[in-house]
């Protein structure tokens, strides 16, 4: 959902950098909004230094549940999207989407990265409580907080901060649009966020929030790598082509004898791009044996590809 997606990265931009605004949050930590009878909730799945994983799940609010943790851990029934979120803390970009509930992925939209681009002021001129006073005359009322539910409980309004931030000039509905955002301490995500225009008036307040939240969805699915043909014969070497995400930086090239079996890790370069090519040399293997080719991401073994037709050592011709 748009309205779901668009608080998703500038809560990340709190802070001097997106990284050090996610120091303040823990993995386990969500919020639950609710906008034109849909609740969403997010979920700070995982983090480490350079990345971090949200969860995005919504459902009618008629059949919202009283204990969104435990309607989370128990598999979320009646929910009708679970989509999930790798966002890369230096760059701002998002690596990988992946929706559970249609098992397939997805590219988020290209208006996120404007997102991360927004930088967050404190509002020196926020909401206050009661009447304003008489011209001339100090203002002593209290700043106003957003409601506060924590764990399915209404709880004592706590102090929050709020900040501003005004969407770039761009093609969008959203094109330099003033954003009010409100935050509290060590808590990554707004519990409140409000576009105020002359011409539209948009409100996202959250409705539930806690810590320690459980998935059932241990780890982000990865997509796999593509071998694009076969071996190929350069004047210097072979070299195989392949496409592969963005996310994934280091390989390892896997020599199959085809008719024993035997594995050998083959020492090899890379070279990236549209297409990524990793290059090596043949004659370390046996001559006049066929083998077909692994190539593995270091970091998800999953997510590797192999070569269909078997190449024979001494066969092998610029033409293949």
């Amino acid at each position: 959902m748009k309205w779901a997606l668009f608080f998703l990265t500038p809560l990340l931009c709190f802070g001097l950098s997106v990284k050090e605004q996610f120091v303040a949050g823990n993995a386990g930590d969500y919020i639950v909004f609710e906008k034109d009878k849909m609740c969403t909730l997010f979920h700070l799945h995982t983090k480490d230094e350079h990345t971090l994983t949200i969860e995005e799940i919504s459902l009618p609010s008629y059949k919202k549940p009283k204990d969104f943790k435990a309607w989370v851990a128990s598999g979320g029934m009646n929910s009708s999207s679970w989509n999930m979120y790798e966002i890369d803390l230096d760059s701002g970009r998002i690596l990988e989407g992946y929706s559970f509930s249609k098992k397939a992925f997805f590219t988020p939209t290209p208006f996120l990265s404007n997102l991360m681009a927004l930088s967050l002021e404190t509002w020196k001129g926020r909401r206050r409580i009661g009447p304003p006073p008489t011209l001339g005359d100090f203002d002593g009322r209290k700043l106003w907080n957003p409601p506060y539910v924590f764990e399915g409980k209404k709880a004592k309004r706590k102090h929050m901060e709020a900040f501003i931030a005004t969407w770039p000039k761009d093609d969008s509905p959203l094109s330099s649009q003033n954003l009010t955002l409100y935050f509290a301490d060590n808590f990554p995500f707004p519990y409140w966020l409000e576009i105020n225009d002359p011409s539209y008036t948009y409100k996202l307040r959250a409705i539930d929030s806690g810590k320690e939240m459980i998935s059932p969805y241990e780890i982000l699915p990865r997509q796999s790598l593509q071998i694009i043909g076969n071996v190929r014969l350069s004047p210097n070497n072979c070299y195989l082509l392949f496409k592969t995400p963005s996310y994934f930086k280091e390989f390892d090239l896997i020599a199959v004898d085809a008719k024993t079996g035997e594995h050998t890790t083959l020492p090899h370069t890379l070279t990236t791009g549209t297409l990524s090519q990793i290059n090596f040399d043949f004659d370390q293997l046996k001559r006049e044996r066929a083998y077909t080719f692994i190539i593995s991401p270091k970091s998800y073994p999953g997510a590797y590809a192999e070569t269909y037709q078997p190449v024979v050592n001494n066969q092998l011709s610029p033409s293949q």
